[in-house]
Protein backbone atom coordinates (compact mmCIF):
# COMPACT_ATOMS: atom_id res chain seq x y z
CA UNK A 1 0.00 0.00 0.00
CA UNK A 2 2.87 2.35 1.11
CA UNK A 3 4.27 1.93 -2.33
CA UNK A 4 1.12 2.07 -4.05
CA UNK A 5 0.55 5.77 -2.30
CA UNK A 6 4.17 6.63 -2.99
CA UNK A 7 3.86 6.10 -7.09
CA UNK A 8 0.44 8.01 -6.81
CA UNK A 9 2.36 10.81 -5.32
CA UNK A 10 4.73 11.14 -8.03
CA UNK A 11 3.67 11.97 -11.32
CA UNK A 12 4.57 9.63 -14.13
CA UNK A 13 4.88 6.90 -11.90
CA UNK A 14 1.95 5.38 -11.13
CA UNK A 15 1.13 4.01 -15.11
CA UNK A 16 4.69 2.26 -15.09
CA UNK A 17 4.48 0.76 -11.37
CA UNK A 18 0.97 -0.72 -11.87
CA UNK A 19 2.04 -1.97 -15.13
CA UNK A 20 5.07 -3.70 -13.70
CA UNK A 21 3.30 -5.16 -10.87
CA UNK A 22 0.47 -6.35 -13.62
CA UNK A 23 2.96 -7.72 -16.21
CA UNK A 24 4.81 -9.67 -13.21
CA UNK A 25 1.45 -11.52 -11.69
CA UNK A 26 1.13 -12.09 -15.11
CA UNK A 27 4.63 -14.00 -15.39
CA UNK A 28 3.57 -16.19 -12.03
CA UNK A 29 0.35 -17.36 -13.85
CA UNK A 30 2.05 -18.31 -17.19
CA UNK A 31 4.77 -20.12 -14.87
CA UNK A 32 1.47 -22.21 -13.06
CA UNK A 33 -0.08 -22.70 -16.31
CA UNK A 34 3.49 -24.01 -18.02
CA UNK A 35 3.78 -26.12 -14.83
CA UNK A 36 0.22 -27.59 -15.32
CA UNK A 37 0.51 -28.04 -18.38
CA UNK A 38 3.66 -30.23 -18.14
CA UNK A 39 1.97 -32.49 -15.37
CA UNK A 40 -0.97 -33.11 -17.35
CA UNK A 41 1.28 -34.09 -20.54
CA UNK A 42 3.51 -36.35 -18.33
CA UNK A 43 0.19 -37.88 -16.87
CA UNK A 44 -0.57 -38.36 -20.27
CA UNK A 45 2.52 -40.18 -21.58
CA UNK A 46 3.89 -41.84 -18.50
CA UNK A 47 0.45 -42.54 -16.62
CA UNK A 48 -0.30 -45.32 -18.90
CA UNK A 49 3.35 -47.12 -18.02
CA UNK A 50 2.75 -46.84 -14.38
CA UNK A 51 -0.35 -47.53 -13.60
CA UNK A 52 0.24 -50.62 -15.43
CA UNK A 53 -3.09 -52.15 -16.37
CA UNK A 54 -4.44 -52.51 -20.06
CA UNK A 55 -6.96 -49.90 -21.35
CA UNK A 56 -8.71 -53.03 -23.54
CA UNK A 57 -8.25 -56.11 -21.11
CA UNK A 58 -12.31 -57.50 -20.27
CA UNK A 59 -13.03 -58.47 -17.08
CA UNK A 60 -16.46 -60.03 -16.60
CA UNK A 61 -15.85 -60.22 -13.23
CA UNK A 62 -15.86 -57.18 -12.69
CA UNK A 63 -18.41 -55.37 -14.31
CA UNK A 64 -19.33 -51.83 -13.17
CA UNK A 65 -17.78 -51.83 -9.97
CA UNK A 66 -17.29 -48.08 -8.44
CA UNK A 67 -14.39 -46.54 -7.61
CA UNK A 68 -12.27 -48.59 -5.24
CA UNK A 69 -8.51 -49.05 -3.87
CA UNK A 70 -8.26 -51.35 -6.72
CA UNK A 71 -9.88 -49.54 -9.28
CA UNK A 72 -9.81 -45.88 -8.61
CA UNK A 73 -11.91 -44.78 -11.30
CA UNK A 74 -14.25 -48.01 -11.04
CA UNK A 75 -14.94 -50.34 -14.39
CA UNK A 76 -17.14 -50.11 -17.06
CA UNK A 77 -20.00 -52.57 -18.52
CA UNK A 78 -16.92 -55.00 -19.92
CA UNK A 79 -15.31 -54.79 -16.43
CA UNK A 80 -12.14 -52.85 -17.95
CA UNK A 81 -10.47 -50.29 -15.45
CA UNK A 82 -11.66 -46.68 -15.92
CA UNK A 83 -8.50 -45.48 -15.01
CA UNK A 84 -5.72 -47.10 -17.37
CA UNK A 85 -8.41 -46.04 -20.16
CA UNK A 86 -8.93 -42.27 -18.69
CA UNK A 87 -5.02 -42.43 -18.91
CA UNK A 88 -4.77 -43.62 -22.40
CA UNK A 89 -7.39 -41.19 -23.66
CA UNK A 90 -5.70 -38.38 -21.98
CA UNK A 91 -3.06 -38.99 -24.23
CA UNK A 92 -4.71 -40.26 -27.36
CA UNK A 93 -7.01 -36.96 -27.08
CA UNK A 94 -3.47 -34.95 -26.42
CA UNK A 95 -1.87 -36.16 -29.69
CA UNK A 96 -5.04 -35.70 -31.94
CA UNK A 97 -5.28 -31.99 -31.04
CA UNK A 98 -1.71 -31.51 -31.00
CA UNK A 99 -1.14 -33.28 -34.35
CA UNK A 100 -4.90 -31.20 -35.86
CA UNK A 101 -3.28 -27.98 -35.16
CA UNK A 102 0.28 -28.75 -36.25
CA UNK A 103 -1.00 -29.64 -40.10
CA UNK A 104 -3.85 -27.02 -39.70
CA UNK A 105 -0.85 -24.04 -38.54
CA UNK A 106 1.84 -25.34 -40.97
CA UNK A 107 -0.11 -25.18 -43.77
CA UNK A 108 -1.51 -22.41 -42.68
CA UNK A 109 1.39 -20.19 -42.48
CA UNK A 110 2.37 -21.05 -45.49
CA UNK A 111 -0.49 -20.60 -47.46
CA UNK A 112 -0.90 -16.98 -45.35
CA UNK A 113 2.62 -16.11 -46.00
CA UNK A 114 2.23 -16.02 -49.63
CA UNK A 115 -0.77 -14.64 -49.99
CA UNK A 116 -0.48 -11.52 -48.08
CA UNK A 117 3.18 -11.23 -49.14
CA UNK A 118 2.10 -12.17 -52.77
CA UNK A 119 -1.19 -10.03 -52.90
CA UNK A 120 -2.87 -9.21 -56.05
CA UNK A 121 -5.79 -11.41 -57.52
CA UNK A 122 -3.93 -14.84 -55.82
CA UNK A 123 -4.94 -13.34 -52.53
CA UNK A 124 -8.61 -12.27 -54.15
CA UNK A 125 -8.62 -16.19 -55.06
CA UNK A 126 -7.50 -18.23 -52.41
CA UNK A 127 -9.00 -16.09 -49.81
CA UNK A 128 -12.57 -16.71 -51.24
CA UNK A 129 -11.26 -20.54 -51.27
CA UNK A 130 -10.86 -20.18 -47.57
CA UNK A 131 -13.82 -18.60 -46.71
CA UNK A 132 -15.73 -21.87 -48.22
CA UNK A 133 -13.70 -23.99 -46.31
CA UNK A 134 -15.15 -22.07 -42.86
CA UNK A 135 -18.67 -22.33 -44.67
CA UNK A 136 -18.01 -26.37 -43.29
CA UNK A 137 -17.55 -26.53 -39.43
CA UNK A 138 -15.51 -29.32 -38.38
CA UNK A 139 -18.20 -31.35 -37.53
CA UNK A 140 -19.79 -31.37 -40.81
CA UNK A 141 -15.92 -31.92 -42.24
CA UNK A 142 -15.64 -34.81 -40.25
CA UNK A 143 -19.13 -36.53 -41.30
CA UNK A 144 -18.11 -35.88 -44.79
CA UNK A 145 -14.22 -37.53 -44.53
CA UNK A 146 -15.78 -40.60 -41.96
CA UNK A 147 -18.49 -41.18 -45.16
CA UNK A 148 -15.21 -41.04 -47.49
CA UNK A 149 -12.84 -43.15 -45.63
CA UNK A 150 -14.17 -44.39 -42.73
CA UNK A 151 -14.63 -43.05 -39.05
CA UNK A 152 -11.44 -42.93 -36.81
CA UNK A 153 -9.12 -41.16 -35.50
CA UNK A 154 -6.80 -40.17 -39.15
CA UNK A 155 -10.37 -38.78 -40.83
CA UNK A 156 -11.13 -36.80 -37.65
CA UNK A 157 -7.90 -35.08 -37.25
CA UNK A 158 -7.97 -34.66 -41.15
CA UNK A 159 -11.27 -32.59 -40.68
CA UNK A 160 -10.59 -30.57 -37.93
CA UNK A 161 -7.18 -29.62 -39.19
CA UNK A 162 -8.52 -28.68 -42.60
CA UNK A 163 -11.13 -26.84 -40.30
CA UNK A 164 -8.15 -24.50 -38.79
CA UNK A 165 -6.33 -23.93 -41.71
CA UNK A 166 -8.45 -20.39 -43.31
CA UNK A 167 -7.70 -18.96 -39.25
CA UNK A 168 -4.26 -19.36 -38.91
CA UNK A 169 -4.06 -18.66 -42.39
CA UNK A 170 -6.41 -15.34 -41.85
CA UNK A 171 -3.92 -14.47 -38.94
CA UNK A 172 -0.50 -14.87 -40.85
CA UNK A 173 -1.66 -12.55 -43.82
CA UNK A 174 -2.82 -10.04 -41.70
CA UNK A 175 0.31 -9.80 -39.89
CA UNK A 176 2.30 -10.03 -43.14
CA UNK A 177 0.35 -7.32 -44.53
CA UNK A 178 1.96 -5.06 -42.23
CA UNK A 179 5.20 -6.31 -42.71
CA UNK A 180 5.50 -6.16 -46.57
CA UNK A 181 5.54 -2.44 -46.53
CA UNK A 182 7.99 -1.93 -43.56
CA UNK A 183 11.48 -0.11 -44.01
CA UNK A 184 13.48 -3.24 -43.32
CA UNK A 185 11.42 -5.14 -46.00
CA UNK A 186 12.29 -2.36 -48.36
CA UNK A 187 15.90 -2.27 -47.77
CA UNK A 188 16.12 -5.91 -48.33
CA UNK A 189 14.78 -5.79 -51.66
CA UNK A 190 16.83 -2.69 -52.86
CA UNK A 191 19.89 -5.23 -51.74
CA UNK A 192 18.32 -7.51 -54.17
CA UNK A 193 16.71 -10.12 -51.76
CA UNK A 194 14.74 -12.57 -53.52
CA UNK A 195 10.82 -13.22 -52.35
CA UNK A 196 11.80 -16.66 -50.90
CA UNK A 197 14.31 -15.03 -48.89
CA UNK A 198 12.63 -12.43 -47.34
CA UNK A 199 9.87 -14.77 -46.26
CA UNK A 200 11.87 -16.83 -44.78
CA UNK A 201 14.17 -14.66 -42.93
CA UNK A 202 12.19 -11.86 -41.84
CA UNK A 203 8.35 -12.39 -42.45
CA UNK A 204 7.37 -15.80 -41.23
CA UNK A 205 10.01 -15.31 -38.20
CA UNK A 206 8.07 -11.86 -37.53
CA UNK A 207 4.67 -13.95 -37.64
CA UNK A 208 5.29 -16.77 -35.48
CA UNK A 209 4.29 -15.17 -32.35
CA UNK A 210 0.71 -14.82 -33.28
CA UNK A 211 0.24 -17.93 -35.08
CA UNK A 212 1.54 -19.84 -31.77
CA UNK A 213 -1.31 -18.38 -29.39
CA UNK A 214 -3.81 -18.91 -31.94
CA UNK A 215 -2.50 -22.58 -31.98
CA UNK A 216 -2.83 -22.64 -28.16
CA UNK A 217 -5.97 -21.42 -28.41
CA UNK A 218 -6.67 -23.89 -31.26
CA UNK A 219 -5.64 -26.91 -29.26
CA UNK A 220 -9.01 -26.44 -27.51
CA UNK A 221 -11.21 -26.19 -30.39
CA UNK A 222 -9.62 -29.24 -31.31
CA UNK A 223 -9.84 -31.56 -29.09
CA UNK A 224 -13.60 -30.09 -28.43
CA UNK A 225 -14.47 -31.40 -32.01
CA UNK A 226 -12.09 -34.83 -32.19
CA UNK A 227 -14.12 -35.55 -29.05
CA UNK A 228 -17.72 -34.22 -30.50
CA UNK A 229 -17.11 -36.89 -33.50
CA UNK A 230 -16.22 -39.60 -31.31
CA UNK A 231 -19.52 -38.55 -28.94
CA UNK A 232 -21.17 -38.77 -32.69
CA UNK A 233 -19.53 -42.00 -33.38
CA UNK A 234 -16.94 -40.18 -36.21
CA UNK A 235 -14.42 -40.33 -34.31
CA UNK A 236 -11.72 -42.76 -32.66
CA UNK A 237 -13.48 -46.63 -33.19
CA UNK A 238 -14.17 -48.55 -29.93
CA UNK A 239 -12.43 -49.85 -27.81
CA UNK A 240 -9.89 -47.63 -28.64
CA UNK A 241 -10.30 -45.40 -24.94
CA UNK A 242 -10.90 -41.33 -26.50
CA UNK A 243 -12.68 -38.76 -24.13
CA UNK A 244 -15.11 -38.32 -26.61
CA UNK A 245 -16.24 -41.84 -27.46
CA UNK A 246 -15.66 -42.93 -23.81
CA UNK A 247 -18.29 -40.29 -22.64
CA UNK A 248 -20.70 -41.91 -25.16
CA UNK A 249 -20.28 -45.42 -24.08
CA UNK A 250 -21.09 -44.48 -20.37
CA UNK A 251 -24.01 -42.07 -21.14
CA UNK A 252 -26.62 -44.88 -20.89
CA UNK A 253 -25.17 -45.86 -17.45
CA UNK A 254 -25.74 -42.22 -15.79
CA UNK A 255 -29.04 -42.63 -15.00
CA UNK A 256 -28.54 -46.17 -13.46
CA UNK A 257 -26.07 -44.86 -11.18
CA UNK A 258 -22.51 -45.77 -13.20
CA UNK A 259 -21.48 -42.13 -13.20
CA UNK A 260 -17.83 -43.48 -13.31
CA UNK A 261 -18.01 -44.69 -16.81
CA UNK A 262 -18.37 -40.85 -18.61
CA UNK A 263 -17.50 -38.38 -15.78
CA UNK A 264 -13.75 -39.02 -15.23
CA UNK A 265 -13.12 -38.75 -19.22
CA UNK A 266 -15.52 -35.42 -19.33
CA UNK A 267 -13.04 -34.26 -16.65
CA UNK A 268 -10.01 -35.01 -18.04
CA UNK A 269 -11.62 -33.51 -21.45
CA UNK A 270 -12.25 -30.41 -19.34
CA UNK A 271 -8.38 -30.21 -17.90
CA UNK A 272 -6.97 -30.45 -21.41
CA UNK A 273 -9.34 -27.55 -23.04
CA UNK A 274 -9.37 -25.23 -20.01
CA UNK A 275 -5.29 -25.50 -19.62
CA UNK A 276 -5.05 -24.99 -23.83
CA UNK A 277 -7.15 -22.00 -23.49
CA UNK A 278 -5.39 -20.64 -20.45
CA UNK A 279 -2.02 -20.91 -22.05
CA UNK A 280 -3.52 -19.31 -25.43
CA UNK A 281 -4.84 -16.44 -23.39
CA UNK A 282 -1.83 -16.09 -21.04
CA UNK A 283 0.68 -16.26 -24.25
CA UNK A 284 -1.68 -13.23 -25.69
CA UNK A 285 -1.57 -11.38 -22.40
CA UNK A 286 2.52 -11.83 -22.64
CA UNK A 287 2.76 -10.60 -26.21
CA UNK A 288 0.34 -7.66 -25.86
CA UNK A 289 0.83 -6.22 -21.96
CA UNK A 290 -0.39 -2.83 -22.43
CA UNK A 291 -3.66 -4.82 -24.07
CA UNK A 292 -4.64 -6.39 -20.78
CA UNK A 293 -4.55 -2.89 -18.82
CA UNK A 294 -7.95 -1.70 -21.26
CA UNK A 295 -9.70 -4.74 -20.42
Amino acid sequence: MSALVQGVSRPGVVGPWLRGRWRAAGYAGMRVILVAITLYILMALLGPLIWGKSPLAVHLSDVLKSPSGSHPFGTDEYGRDVLARFLSGARLSLALGVGAVAGGALIGLVVGAFIGYVGRSIDTVVSRALDGILAFPALILGMAFGLGIGAGGLSATLAVGIAGVPWYARVVRSEVLSLRSREFIDAERALGAKRGRILRRHVIPSVLGGLTVQASLGVAYAVLAIAGLGFLGLGVRPPTPEFGAMITEGRDYLTSGQWWISIFPGIGLLMLVGLSMALGEALRDQMDPYGKLSY
